[in-house]
């Protein structure tokens, strides 16, 4: 091959090559988890098949409708963990009331799984509050339970189980079980229902043990079968016998309540909500020995009330407890949040417990139910971080530290609205309660840095309702820069747990933060009377639109979009006739001069300003005079729109419309000046969001395809076709959002890229794939001799990551710098050691991968209490200083600016003589 053809080949390959790389750059990352985070109330062991070949399983159940965060799987409030993955327990056990979880107690009776709680059916077929599983399908037991001892609304409650002499025992708040009389509390036989003794006559058992061959019940109670007991007591056989002086309250209450029982080292451990037990001080738990109770070393005890133990299990050999507490033992209190253990004589904490401390950002964190699996502690509950890590209700101990495990999920929410503030992506949408990192929780309403979600706007809280809109704004600048964000939706009430609440949002609230001003949250005069869809910013003032007509006092006609004015809102458009006649959904704000500047709108409208106008409309605004006119722009839509945007100089309009007039439409157009024209061959489903951004205009939705091509409810315009954008996502998308050469979507969906990434509701499309630095290295000053090590973090999902520092643009290599001090990283964890005045600059670093680099910010070094004598920068002033720096001063080296002035002249030389003769 001739040698110049031959490179010329090789050259095309390499670049080729080259391109197919890069084009591997772009690509989905899952986004931050907004997890509706459900709980864990119950758990056991549960071996399907006894003593054949399937291995035991962990049977959780709770508040939840999803196991196996972020790959999730249907299951309505009870799973079964097998160590590798959950299992949804046929149709599960419908939640009859928002207010208490549908399970409240299980065990394992004939080989099969029982539960009780409250729930009238389960597999379509009534149940009455307990039902058996036998690995296939659910059955009833008889006709259940029925009646309240305490005329709750919540008939035949199932507290408690336990087995004792081949039968099953069942207390609760229930009169009858299979139609016999039984008083709160029955046994099953395997075929029919039995009285137990007199039962509780009108009081309740909340759990039960078999202790020393007896049956051990407890809760909250008086008497038992007639036998005076306080909220405790044993069956002999033949009547029931209170256990001592049995539980006493907390104060208010002239008993306590006992929630859970246990045995350890022969001893019955009673936990709960109470403070002595046999006539003696006890923190919440307390033991009995057969004859006598005793506390357990200070019991357990916190900053907030209540303080309750709720769970209690044996592991490793030690005694383990759960509850809402923060700290356990006496004499020192020995901090453990929500778990303890105690190994007979002290107790201890188990790793960081589950959770941040009671109270902190207003989350309770509660531990309900403890049990060994595998090798390991299975801790339930309603918390949401371990070890600084969020988890989601469930978490693992494996003696030396707790591990997540696939968590629990209430219900998948939807992202419906997003924004850039103050340097984040902040989401809104129908997600209820997430919890962040730092144990906070917010309401739909979360924040995100590139590193870590925080829960409503960083303090927590958020809205009693979905949020649909979101828009970001600056005031002032400087030290007086504020920055804004509206929020706008279905809610009433928003804030939050630190700043305080708005309790009359009526549907839009303001969040402000500044460099100087403390964060604070403000209503916008009385809000609007319906929904709120959209909000947009027009020459200073902040417009929303959406299905209202009036304000929230109902005082203001508003025809479905307003302007607010600072103090209310007020009608947009001249004249008697203002705003539109139907849903406005979608607005987009453009300047056309110095002078001039428009508002699209979208939506189910027919006119707009009394002008007609089919579903699409302009607003007109003078930014001089103040002059305003409404107009509509062509023949508009026959359908609704839903999303606009400006695109290569041209309005963009997408949503569920087939034609402009006589012109066939894709659901997604262009205005041209006078008519709307088509883009390629549209999308054959609705469009929910557009975005221009890169060169490209994205689109998203309920569509799958733009004729023959695939587009999975993502898409994206080059000016000439539709392409897909790697796979798309499962479900439809509803928001689109630019953020640091990322797409952020936000939806309904749970997967992206072919379903080969987990990302419920929130993803990211890395645009080029080159990294960015989400925390910047700080500037510092520090004493000589001392250490500079500037902390930076690049934006999570980025990998391949290569480093490199630099001081003043120089690279630094690791070593001595000749001058006293030693890089150490100087391509990773960068830190300088021993520092002097040689040292001061501007650092910054390189950071890459193979889809290329980002620098960062400089953080600028500087050193005090430095001798300007000691010019070798050894600690010692000696001759070789002085000659130095005379060679460095007559060359004019910058080593020689001993003030730092910039310039090196005869006030260096004075100084530096003044500190050598000083022998500083």
């Amino acid at each position: 091959m001739n040698r110049s053809i031959h490179a010329t080949f090789v050259a095309i390959t390499l670049a080729l090559a080259a391109r197919a790389a890069l084009a591997q750059c772009d690509d989905w990352r899952a986004g931050p988890e907004l997890t509706n985070t459900g709980y864990v109330s119950e758990t056991i062991v549960w071996d399907p098949d006894g003593a054949g070949p399937q291995t035991s399983q962990l049977v959780a159940a709770g508040g939840f409708g999803f196991v196996g965060w972020p790959r999730v799987v249907a299951a309505a409030n009870i799973a079964s963990w097998d160590g590798a993955a959950w299992q949804p327990l046929g149709t599960g056990i419908p939640q009859a009331d928002a207010r208490y979880s549908p399970v409240q107690a299980m065990a394992v009776y004939g080989g099969q799984l029982v539960v009780g709680g409250y729930f009238p059916q389960t597999g379509g077929v009534a149940a009455n509050n307990i039902a058996s599983w036998d690995g296939t399908q659910w059955h009833t037991l008889g006709t259940g339970t029925a009646g309240t001892t305490s005329g709750s609304t919540t008939p035949g409650f199932v507290y408690a189980m336990t087995v004792l002499n081949g039968e099953l025992v069942v207390a609760g708040d229930f009169v009858t079980a299979g139609g016999v009389f039984v008083n709160g509390m029955a046994r099953w036989n395997g075929t029919s229902w039995l009285a137990f003794g007199d039962a509780l006559a009108l009081e309740q058992a909340g759990s039960l043990q078999v202790h020393n061959n007896e049956l051990i019940a407890a809760g909250f109670f008086s008497q038992i079968g007639g036998v005076p007991a306080h909220s405790i007591a044993r069956w002999t056989g033949s009547t029931w016998a209170p256990l001592g002086q049995g539980i006493e309250g907390i104060g208010h209450d002239s008993f306590g309540i006992v929630r859970a029982l246990a045995v350890y080292n022969s001893e019955l451990i009673a936990v709960g909500d109470f403070d002595s037990a046999g006539g003696m001080p006890a923190n919440r738990v307390a033991a009995w020995n057969g004859a006598s109770w005793r506390p357990l070393a200070g019991g357990l005890s916190g900053a907030e009330f209540p303080q309750e133990g709720e769970t209690a299990a044996v592991f490793d050999g030690d005694l383990v407890v759960g509850g809402h507490f923060d700290h356990a033992g006496g004499s020192p209190a020995v901090p453990a949040f929500s778990v303890a253990r105690w190994n007979g004589s002290s107790w201890s904490a188990l790793g960081s417990g589950l959770g941040s401390p009671p109270g902190f950002g207003g989350l309770r964190n509660e531990v309900y139910t403890l049990t060994p699996f595998n090798g390991m502690l299975v801790a339930g509950g309603s918390f949401y971080n371990v070890g600084g890590s969020p988890v989601n209700g469930i978490a693992q101990w494996n003696g030396t530290a707790w591990r997540d495990l696939p968590g629990v999920v209430h219900e998948l929410g939807t992202v419906r609205g997003m924004t850039i503030f103050a340097g984040d992506v902040v989401a809104g949408g129908a997600f209820g309660m997430v919890a962040s990192s730092d144990s906070r929780i917010g309401y739909n309403l979360a924040r995100w840095d590139g590193l870590q979600l925080s829960a409503g706007l960083g303090v927590g809280g958020g809205t009693d309702g979905p949020i649909n809109a979101l828009r970001s704004f600056t005031t002032g600048s400087g030290p007086s820069l504020v920055n804004n964000l509206v929020i706008a939706g279905e809610f009433t009430v928003a804030g939050d747990d630190v700043l305080g609440f708005i309790d009359s949002a009526n549907r839009v609230a303001m969040y402000s933060e500044g460099v100087t001003t403390p964060p604070v949250w403000a209503a916008m005069g009385t809000g609007f009377n319906n929904t709120a869809l959209a909000l947009e910013r027009l020459n200073g003032s902040t417009y929303a639109a959406g299905a209202f007509t009036a304000s929230g006092n109902g005082a203001t006609a508003l025809n479905h979009i307003a302007r607010f004015d600072g103090t209310n809102w007020i009608p947009v458009g001249p004249g008697a006739v203002t705003g539109v006649n139907g849903i406005a959904r979608a607005m987009k704000s453009f300047t056309v001069s110095a002078t001039s500047v428009r508002l699209v709108v979208g939506g189910d409208f027919t006119s707009a300003g009394g002008v007609a106008a089919n579903r699409i409309a302009i607003f007109a605004l003078s930014t001089t005079t103040g002059s305003s006119s409404w107009g509509s722009l062509g023949a508009g839509f026959n359908g609704t729109v839903h999303a606009v945007e400006r695109f290569g100089g041209f309005t963009c309009a997408a949503g569920e419309f087939t034609a402009s007039g006589a012109t066939p439409l894709g659901r997604i157009a262009r205005f041209d000046g006078t008519n709307w024209q088509p883009l390629g061959a549209g999308l054959n489903g609705t469009v929910r969001a557009l975005l221009s951004e890169g060169g490209f205009l994205y689109a998203s939705g309920d569509f799958t395809a733009s004729g023959s091509t695939t587009l999975n409810h993502l898409a994206r315009w080059d000016g000439n076709a539709w392409g897909a954008v790697h796979g798309g996502t499962d479900a439809p998308i509803n928001v689109l959002a630019a953020y640091h050469d990322e797409v952020h979507a936000g939806g309904s969906f749970l997967t992206v890229r072919n379903g080969s990434i987990a990302s419920p509701s929130w993803a990211r499309y890395l645009e080029t794939g080159v990294p960015w630095i989400a925390r910047q290295p700080q500037s510092a000053v520090r004493p000589c001799g001392t250490n500079f090590a500037p902390d930076i973090r690049p934006a999570a999902g980025y990998g391949g990551l290569s480093y490199q520092w630099r001081k003043d643009g120089v690279p630094l290599i690791d070593g001595p710098t000749g001058t006293g001090s030693r890089v150490v990283g100087a391509t990773g964890n960068f830190a300088l050691i021993n520092v002097s005045t040689a040292d001061e600059g501007d650092y910054d670093y390189v950071l890459s991968n193979g889809c290329g680099s980002t620098t960062s910010l400089a953080a600028t070094l500087t050193v005090t209490g430095c001798c300007p004598a000691d010019f070798h920068h050894d600690g010692v002033v000696n001759s070789q200083d002085f000659f130095d720096f005379l060679t460095a001063f007559f060359a004019a080296a910058p080593a020689a600016d001993i003030n730092h002035s910039g310039a090196v002249n005869s006030q260096d030389f004075f100084d530096f003589l003044t500190a050598f003769f000083a022998g500083c």
